[in-house]
């Protein structure tokens, strides 16, 4: 018995090509349903490079409009990167990451719209998009206007954030999913770069340690390439008495001019100016604590410990709660000592100006 092969063969080919068709609009069908459901209007792009380590655009356009906000981003030269998954480890990608030479962000906010999602769909949905986060994630420049006191404010800068994904989930973090991606990520590195006017403001930031065992910060901030601010805080729970400490210091080795910095804040929040004294040519400011507390929303009521703040100046500086004093170097220090009763804490806090030596 003969086959008519040919016929077969047309038929077949005829099935494959078929397949491919629906397969296509199944996926556009998803795609569009997917674009849809994140009300997102417009995706548009130009010059996509894709390979086997990532995907590139020389431009990439997205408008979105949700009941709580509308969004609207533009960007140039955007790459991301990714590491595929070793044999038997899933499907998968690792993110490594994201860079954008250029990004343009415009969010209007819509008022009295309800919030659909609950607190436990949002939690969900930030520690899925956590997961899916590169380890680096960088902008060259970028072009913010977002809702202020104002109005409306731009803000513009670069920045850079760098984080691990390979660091092992302690056991407290583990009952939480977000608690549980974030321990993944420290620690985590950012720097952020805000340029207004002629002035240029840098942001030093690290986060390290354990969300809910000892989780340390600090931070660093600098004006125009000078140094003005340094923190340090760190967090640490102890489970055999449901306590937490918080300790940390906060220092200002020279004071800024800052009427072009409080003019700019102004615009993005109300600030009583009229309350603010005149600040002094120079001086520093120093401040420490090192506080107890039970680990929930009471802690700062509840709290025991010491609290301490000094501040130099040249000259008397009329700092509300302070009588006026003369001399050439004044010293202004807050010291509140450590207390078993919390509400005698504030009793225990006094104030001392004394004149330098």
């Amino acid at each position: 018995m003969r086959i008519a092969w040919k016929p077969l063969a047309w038929g077949l080919f005829t099935v494959w090509v078929v397949s491919i068709l629906l397969s296509a609009l199944a996926v556009r069908h998803f795609w569009n349903e997917t674009l849809q459901q994140n009300g997102i209007e417009t995706l548009e792009w130009q010059g996509l490079d894709l390979s086997f380590s990532g995907v590139s655009v020389r431009e990439l356009t997205l408008t979105q409009s949700v009941p709580a906000r509308d969004v609207a981003l533009h960007g140039r030269d955007v790459s991301l990167g990714w590491r595929l998954p070793e044999w038997g480890g899933g499907w998968q990608p690792q993110l490594t990451a994201l860079t954008a030479g250029y990004l343009r962000l415009d969010l209007y906010t819509k008022l009295g719209e309800p919030l659909e999602a609950e607190p436990r769909q949002k939690n969900q949905w930030r520690s899925e998009l956590l997961a899916w986060l590169p380890s680096e994630v960088t902008v060259q420049q970028f072009e913010v206007t977002l809702p202020c006191e104002a109005g409306r404010c731009p803000l513009a800068g670069s920045l850079s954030v760098t984080s691990s994904q390979q660091g092992p989930v302690s056991e407290a973090a583990s009952a939480d999913p977000l608690l549980a991606v974030i321990s993944r990520r420290f620690p985590i590195k950012a720097h952020v770069q805000l340029d207004h006017e002629s002035h240029r403001v840098d942001v030093l930031a690290t986060l390290d340690g354990s969300p809910n065992d000892d989780l340390n910060f600090t931070a660093e901030l600098s004006i125009d390439g000078k140094r003005y601010l340094s923190a340090v805080s760190g967090f640490s729970r102890r489970n055999a008495s449901a306590l937490v400490s918080w300790r940390g210091s906060v220092e200002m080795p020279d004071l800024p001019q800052t009427d072009w910095l409080l003019a700019w804040l102004q615009t993005w929040q109300s600030i009583p100016m009229e309350q603010w004294p005149e600040q002094p040519e120079t001086g520093s400011v120093e401040a420490s604590w090192k506080l107890e507390g039970p680990g929930d929303e009471n802690f700062l009521a509840q709290a025991t410990g010491s609290v301490s703040a000094q501040a130099r100046v040249p000259q008397p500086w009329p700092a509300r709660g302070l009588q006026e004093n003369c001399g050439k170097t004044w010293y202004y220090g807050y010291q509140s000592r450590d207390s078993r009763r919390p509400e005698s804490g504030r009793k225990n806090a006094v104030w001392a100006v004394y004149p330098g030596r």
